[in-house]
Parts: structure tokens; C-alpha cells; sequence
């Protein structure tokens, strides 16, 4: 009786083993929307040289987001801002603002600026 007890023990964990084994946990990438392949990002830089804010704030989203680049991020939503994105011109002012660059600073307080006089 008692190695039968034992034999079932086994097995029930055997079992419960193998369900948890089963078990998969799926990651889910939250930013793999902003993904863009190396041709897509280089046409939209052309895109935002010739003017477009959509394009520029695209690139933006990329960098900060999926690459989680603060420079090229800052880079980006720069060009938008300058495209003419009165959308950016608040983003922008909000992300130099915690820049220590004395200069980034002051380009923050202009972008401020430039987002009250846009609303």
C-alpha cells in the first residue's frame, strides 16, 4: 500500500510538472508598433528634411520609445517643432527642461514660450 501511495505521489507530480512546464508566458513588446526598418527611417528623414512634422515626430516616437535614444529623441521632436508641430513645441519644451546644458535650458524656455502663444 505505502509504495502505491509513493507511485502516485510521483505521478501527480510528474503530472503537475509537466503542466507547468506547458505553461508559457508570452511577452508582449508594447513599443513593437514604433519598430521601422533601416529604409523606413532613412525615408523618413528625408521626409522631415523636406518639412514634414509627421514624419519627424515619427522618428521621434522610434527613438525614444523603441531605441530609447534621448538624443536622436531629442533630435527628432526638435525638427517637428521646427516643421511646424505646435504639438511638439509643448513635447520639446518638456524634455529639455530636465536637460542640465545651460543652452538646452534656455531652448526649453523658448519652445515653452512657443507652445502658449500655439494654444
Amino acid at each position: 500500500m505505502k509504495h502505491i501511495v509513493k507511485v502516485i505521489c510521483v505521478a501527480v507530480l510528474l503530472v503537475w510538472a509537466q503542466m507547468s512546464g506547458a505553461q508559457t508566458r508570452t511577452v508582449i513588446d508594447m513599443n513593437a508598433d514604433l519598430r521601422l526598418s533601416d529604409d523606413d527611417a532613412h525615408n523618413l528623414e528625408l521626409q522631415a528634411a523636406d518639412g514634414s512634422a509627421d514624419a519627424a515626430t515619427r522618428l521621434f516616437q522610434y527613438y525614444a520609445y523603441y531605441r530609447q535614444d534621448q538624443g536622436a529623441a531629442i533630435k527628432w521632436m526638435t525638427v517637428a517643432a521646427e516643421n511646424g508641430d505646435s504639438f511638439s513645441y509643448c513635447n520639446l519644451a518638456t524634455l529639455l527642461r530636465t536637460e542640465k546644458d545651460e543652452y538646452l535650458q534656455r531652448r526649453a524656455a523658448f519652445w515653452k514660450k512657443k507652445c502658449e502663444s500655439a494654444d
